[in-house]
This record gives C-alpha cells, sequence and structure tokens, in this order.
C-alpha cells in the first residue's frame, strides 16, 4: 500500500486535470455548432471535477493514516471508498440526465495530402454552396427559430454539417454562432424602426426575433451595432 500511495494520488489528479482542459477545449468549439449556447452548461461537470480532487487527497490521507498507524481496517475503507464512488457515480448519472443532448462534429478540415484538383472542386462547391447559404438565410429566415444549430440548417440546406461549417468558417470568414445571431440583430434592428412593432418592448422584439437570452441579446447587439437596443431605438425614433 505504501507503494502504491503516490502513484495513487498523483494519477487521478493529473487525469482530472486533463479533464479540465477538455473540457475547455470543447467549449470552445460550441459556437461552431450552435446559435444559442446559454443553456449548454457544464458547471456541474466542472464541479463534480474539483470535488473529486478534494476526494481524492481525503482518501489518499485515509490510506496513509491507516496503513502506517492502523487507523482504520482495510476492508472498512474498501467500504468507505466503494460508497462514495457509488454516490460520485449517482451525481453524474442524475446530472447527465439532465443535460440536452449536444452534438459535436469535426469540422472536416482539408488535409495537405489533397490533390489540388480536389481542393479546386472543394472551393467551387463551397462558393455555390455559400451563395445558396445566404439566399436561404434572407428568405427563409431560419435564425427565427431559437435553437437552431449547424446540424438542423444542414438539415435545412440538404448539405452535410462538414460543408457548411466549412463555407460559414472559411468562405464567410465567421463562426456559426456569430452567422446567425448577426441575422437575428439585424431583424431587431428592422422591427425597432417599423412603427408596428411600437407595443412590443424592445426584449419581447428580440425574442420574436431568435434570442432566448436577455444578456446574450445586449451583449451580441452592442458588438454589432456599437450601441445598446435603448439607444438604437432612440436614435431611430
Amino acid at each position: 500500500m505504501n507503494v502504491l500511495t503516490i502513484p495513487m494520488a498523483i494519477i487521478p489528479v493529473v487525469y482530472i486535470i486533463l479533464c479540465f482542459f477538455t473540457l475547455k477545449k470543447y467549449q470552445k468549439m460550441l459556437p461552431n455548432f450552435y446559435s444559442a449556447i446559454e443553456k449548454i452548461n457544464f458547471n456541474w461537470l466542472k464541479y463534480i471535477l474539483l470535488s473529486l480532487i478534494i476526494l481524492f487527497i481525503t482518501i489518499i490521507t485515509i490510506l496513509s493514516l491507516s496503513t502506517r498507524w492502523n487507523y482504520l481496517p482495510i476492508n472498512s475503507i474498501s467500504k468507505i471508498i466503494g460508497t462514495i464512488q457509488t454516490l460520485y457515480l449517482l451525481c453524474m448519472v442524475f446530472f447527465s440526465l439532465r443535460q440536452s443532448i449536444i452534438y459535436v462534429q469535426d469540422s472536416g478540415i482539408i488535409k495537405s495530402s489533397k490533390v489540388k484538383e480536389e481542393i479546386i472542386q472543394i472551393d467551387e462547391r463551397s462558393k455555390i454552396l455559400s451563395e445558396k447559404l445566404l439566399e436561404y438565410m434572407l428568405l427563409e429566415k431560419p435564425y427565427l427559430d431559437e435553437e437552431l444549430s449547424l446540424v438542423k440548417l444542414s438539415s435545412l440546406l440538404n448539405v452535410s454539417t462538414n460543408q457548411l461549417s466549412r463555407v460559414i468558417n472559411q468562405n464567410l470568414n465567421t463562426n456559426f454562432y456569430q452567422f446567425v445571431n448577426s441575422y437575428r440583430v439585424e431583424e431587431v434592428k428592422q422591427k425597432l424602426k417599423n412603427t408596428a412593432f411600437n407595443h412590443y418592448s424592445i426584449l419581447g422584439i428580440a425574442f420574436e426575433s431568435g434570442f432566448n437570452s436577455k444578456s446574450t441579446f445586449n451583449k451580441i447587439f452592442k458588438e454589432e451595432t456599437g450601441m445598446t437596443p435603448s439607444q438604437f431605438k432612440n436614435f431611430n425614433s
């Protein structure tokens, strides 16, 4: 037990740290696949990982005390550790079942090993698809759906998510989150100028335009226009 104590203490902590980095990397990918990321919350998973570090330190302390000074019988230690692990497993199952399904796919970057002819063909298809995408966004207004995702939009356009992601990232030089929300901001601007929407509150117009969060709406609107929604409305009234 004394020989195993140090590896048992180090390996789980290193693993949990790597989990944090993986989770952070995953969260950075979300704007490429979702138009609204406010409801995708991994705080519960961060708390579980953080508490696991404390748990491992506690277990290692108990093991050290027990093996050196016979603080607890080894059978009792096994039961305590097993009980704690079971409780953690139940917590992870409970929170993971409450988490909405999240789908993230590789963006399909072209590898350098591909021949030039194939790259040219892909570029031509991307150009056609980008024109199709812009026309569809203008005419059909899919951005009014607050839960619009890359998967859903690619299905509407009858193209693969890889193709659509490549077009948005490379041809339009943006990500999915910014692309869709820029249309929502433009929709809000048009409705704020329209007297037919005077009986709507600004937040009501935002929700009608596809936003599902007040804080996100205010943040994105100011980034796109340089003004708050109230300032924009007063300026154009």
